[in-house]
């Protein structure tokens, strides 16, 4: 991710302070321009999170996914709506198929601005996918 893209999803999950957000990164992933002390308390990044596990928990309410197959699938297995961001080429077939069926919603690279995708969180988060 560039550092645009990283500052956008920060800033749009930094004002969602009513939920709990995981954020995994990866073992080698740099948050580029990001420090830790810019990271609001409510948004844990971490390396490695058990997804399908943290999708089975009844407090979960939203995943925002890259797209790809074993995440999309994961989240429909347990009805999580999703937010995607197509960042790979072939992910965002199967965003698209997410949005036709209406289990979530996308944000193309292009449209990935703080505003727009919070405003798609919240549309998705208050059912209006």
């Amino acid at each position: 991710m560039t550092e645009k893209q990283v500052k956008a999803i920060l800033g749009a999950l930094s004002k969602l302070t009513s939920y709990r957000i995981y954020w995994r990164i990866g073992h080698k992933v740099q948050l580029k321009g990001v420090n830790e002390e810019d990271v609001p308390s409510h948004i844990n990044l971490t390396a490695f999170i058990p997804q399908n596990d943290l999708l089975a928990h009844k407090s979960c309410k939203l995943l925002v996914t890259n797209g790809g197959m074993s995440s999309v699938m994961e989240a429909v297995a347990h009805g999580v709506p999703m937010v995607g961001i197509p960042l790979y080429g072939s992910n965002r077939h199967n965003l698209k198929k997410v949005v036709k069926k209406r289990l979530g919603l996308m944000v193309s690279k292009k449209e990935l601005r703080e505003d727009r995708l919070l405003s798609v969180m919240k549309s998705v988060l208050q059912g209006s996918k």
